[in-house]
This record gives structure tokens, sequence and C-alpha cells, in this order.
């Protein structure tokens, strides 16, 4: 299946480099690069699971200006500015490849050594402002998109092997000129957008919780009546955790064994990724669960050495205050884990318990 290499460089650009940005769209007849300069051009799409469909196939054979064609003009901007940022961290000191890439973004007017004037007015300092000033040069955006997107391509060590695999869009709902809609992933369940163009439906990438999380309740899983293997509290929200996960790791350089529980699965992607790791490096250091979660590292009696917990966008850590009841058996972790007293955490209580009985992972 094709793989959305674009939705993921504008998470990294507009989450990691500038913070999130707004979910408007600004085309018109006179800007929409789709119009002027797409492959597309001309070709209309009546509805949002057709222009997916395009999307989809686009993807699937690397033809990534027909991807960014299809894409609102706010989000080509969005994907250029990425692609750059993207690709100026993949360089790494190497000079054939910063040459190649400086030669790239000179045919399209970027001069990356440029300096710039801070902007007065604060309007100007804004995500949006400042991924429109860095592209204004740009002429077309789409060529620009796919020559960059096929130079990391070709330098990349591990081509498409960090990007989401699109599957299913579902839930698709229109409102006037936009659409919203979920995307299944191999990485899970992403929020989608659509605009319609003069007349056309495009994909427009949304900005707000692009990243690790996201948007509020979005991952949440609705409460199917039972109990699961227990709950997270954060405020006034009690989220069911449904789903366990142990395997060995290291806590700093000493052994441990985790028990992951969360609120949904642990999605294909993420679940590789996490093998990968432990065969690699014995160590989960770099795997983060997306959605509410709590992570209990345990040493070899089954005593708690670390909690880390994921909700609402915040992170909480203790290795005290948890009251444990946990046995590892052979190829098995069971037990209960509880936090019997509330804590405060950005002006919210949290408290958790929990009941389990899990099969230790096997990296493979």
């Amino acid at each position: 299946m094709p793989r959305l290499l674009l939705l993921t460089l504008l998470s990294f650009v507009m989450t990691t480099v500038c913070g999130c940005g707004g979910n408007t769209a600004t085309e018109d007849a006179t800007t929409s690069s789709t119009q002027e300069n797409g492959t597309l051009a001309g070709q209309q799409f009546d509805t949002p699971e057709a222009v997916y469909a395009a999307l989809t196939e686009a993807a699937k054979n690397k033809d990534y200006k027909t991807v960014a064609s299809l894409n609102t003009t706010d989000s080509q901007i969005a994907m250029a500015g990425g692609s750059i940022f993207g690709a100026s961290f993949m360089t790494a000191g190497d000079e054939n490849k910063e040459k190649e890439l400086k030669e790239l973004l000179d045919r399209h007017g970027i001069d990356m050594d440029a300096e710039e004037e801070p902007p007065d007015d604060p309007e100007n300092a804004t995500p949006e402002a400042m991924m429109k000033a860095m592209t204004a040069p740009i002429k077309d955006l789409p060529t620009f998109i796919g020559e960059i997107m096929a130079w990391m391509d070709k330098n990349s060590d591990d081509a498409g092997g960090g990007f989401p695999e699109m599957r299913e869009l579902r839930e698709v709902t229109i409102d006037g000129d936009s659409a919203n809609a979920v995307l299944e992933t191999d990485m899970g369940p992403r929020p989608f957008e659509f605009r319609k163009v003069n007349g056309s439906w495009l994909v427009h990438i949304p900005t707000e919780g692009a990243g690790g999380d996201m948007p509020p309740d979005f991952d949440e899983p609705e409460d199917d009546g039972t109990p699961g293997l227990g709950t997270l509290w954060y405020g006034d929200k009690a989220i069911k955790l449904r789903h366990a996960l142990a395997y060995k790791s290291k806590f700093f350089d000493d052994p441990c064994t985790v028990v992951l529980l969360t609120a949904r699965p642990v999605y294909d992607r993420d679940m590789n990724n996490l093998k990968q790791m432990l065969k690699e490096d014995g160590s989960d250091d770099a795997f983060f669960a997306s959605g509410p979660n709590v992570k209990l590292s345990l040493d070899a009696e089954g005593k708690l050495m670390f909690m880390f917990a994921w909700v609402d966008n915040m992170s909480i850590n203790t290795n005290s205050g948890v009251d444990m009841d946990v046995e590892i058996e052979g190829n098995r972790v069971h037990g209960t884990a509880a936090m019997p007293e509330a804590q405060e955490i950005a002006d919210s209580e949290y408290r958790f318990e929990v009941t389990f009985d899990v099969e230790l992972m096997q990296p493979e």
C-alpha cells in the first residue's frame, strides 16, 4: 500500500520546528498551484473519496508532484517547507548531499544562507507566515515538491521507513466546502481533511494535532461497557486501558521488565519498530506508544523501578506512590498495580489501577 510521505513531513515541520498551526485554507483561482501548475490541472474530483483514490494511486507510484497537486495550496506550502527542513537534516555534513541539495534549492530560488530580518509584525511570525515567506520564491510548488521528495527518496538510508501506510478512509462528513474523515494507517487512525476549491475536492492536511497524538479524545475508543484491564483517571476523564504488552528491556543500563497498558492497540508500524529496537538495542528508550497509556518498568522481583504515563498530551513520571503486587513467572507477568492517592499535574488530578496477566513478547 502507498505511504503518505508528505503527511509525516508536515507533522515534522509544524510540530517539531514551528509548533501547531491552524486549519484554515486560503485558496483562490489565481493562487492555486493545483489549478495552474498541477499535474492534474483541469481534472475535477466530485467527492472527497475520489481525490483520495487519486492520491493513493499517485503515492503508490511515488509520483510526488501529483500527490502535491492533489492538495490545497496551504498544504503545498507546508509540504514544501517541511521538505526543505527534512532534506537539510538528511545532508548531515555530507558534502556531496549538501551540494546536490543546494543546487536543487537554487533552481527554485531558495537560498538557505540568506540573512532575514526578524518580522516587525507579530502576525508575520506565525508558522503559516514563516512557511509562506520561506517558500515564496518557488514558482511551481508541485514541481518543487516532486523534485525534493525524489531527492529525499534517493538519499534516504531507509526510504519510506518512517512514513505511515494509508489504508481505509472512513467517516467522511461534508460541511459545505469542507470535509473531515478518519484515515486508517499502520500507525493508527489519523484525522484527514478536504477542501472544495473551484468546484473540485482537494486534500487539506490538518496541522493541528499532526504530531504524536491526535486531537483530544480522537484516539480514545468508545466505552463498550466492559471493565478492560483497568482505568486511567485524569481530571474528569476515566480512560479504559484495554490492551497490554510485556517485554524485556532496560531502564538506563539495568535490565527490567516492561508492562505497557494502552487505551487502544499498538498498531503494526509501532509494534514492528518496538520489536526492532529490542532486537538491536535491547532497549525501548526511543519507543513512545500513541494515545493514553501507562508504562511500568519492573525489576526482577516485580518491584516498580519507574512509571511513565501519557494522557491528554501530558507525560507523567514517578518511581513512587504506586502499589504493586506483581509476579514474573517464566514467560508471563501477572498482578495488579494502582496509584491509590491521586496526584496532581497541570492543575488536574490523575491516578490509575490495572490488573493484568500477559505473556512476555519475544523480539523477532
